[in-house]
């Protein structure tokens, strides 16, 4: 699986949640650019990529609402970080710059249940994580990066990343 101690902790049971909102929804897929505020875990970039998987069909008009997976980096070393955790915003939330509805993927091995679905989903993506990254060993790069890092997993979600979006800029 990796090294264990390279992803933060996220208790998934308690902020997964146990229940679906809306079928109909289940399974959307977002690409979020974000324009963070500096931080010790995306520094300070003009763009910042994030995927967004509604896993209970809780997202509304206003709210999108799901797990999140994304690329973080260290300002001063550029050594990559695996995030995730519960995505909870307001659609018109100043640093939340665009949202992209990028399709749809089923919950195939633990329907109605989403927070079994998040352990499943943290796992993959994990592993996609330490295959991309060497587990954790490569620095943010032109090629290691939370844009590349999003393209990498909504392909193999089996989704399209839409490929003229901005590039991240860099961790100053």
């Amino acid at each position: 699986m990796g090294n264990f101690f390279s992803y933060p902790y996220v208790d998934i049971q308690m902020a997964a949640p146990d229940t679906v909102v809306d079928s109909n929804k289940v399974g959307d897929v977002y690409l979020v650019q974000v324009q963070p505020r500096e931080s010790p875990d995306v520094g300070d970039k003009r763009n910042h990529w994030i995927v967004v998987i509604d896993v209970a069909g809780e997202s509304t008009s206003e709210e999108l609402i799901g797990w999140q997976y994304h690329l973080g980096a260290d300002p001063k070393t550029h050594q990559v970080k695996f995030l995730q955790s519960r995505f909870e915003y307001h659609r018109d939330t100043t640093f939340i710059t665009d949202i992209i509805h990028v399709g749809r993927i089923a919950n195939e091995y633990h329907a109605n249940m989403p927070h079994h679905w998040v352990a499943g989903l943290t796992t993959v993506i994990t592993q996609w994580y330490d295959a991309f990254t060497d587990v954790g060993k490569k620095k943010w790069s032109a090629k290691v990066n939370c844009r590349t890092f999003a393209s990498e997993v909504i392909q193999k979600l089996g989704l399209h990343f839409p490929n003229d979006l901005p590039f991240s800029g860099g961790i100053e």
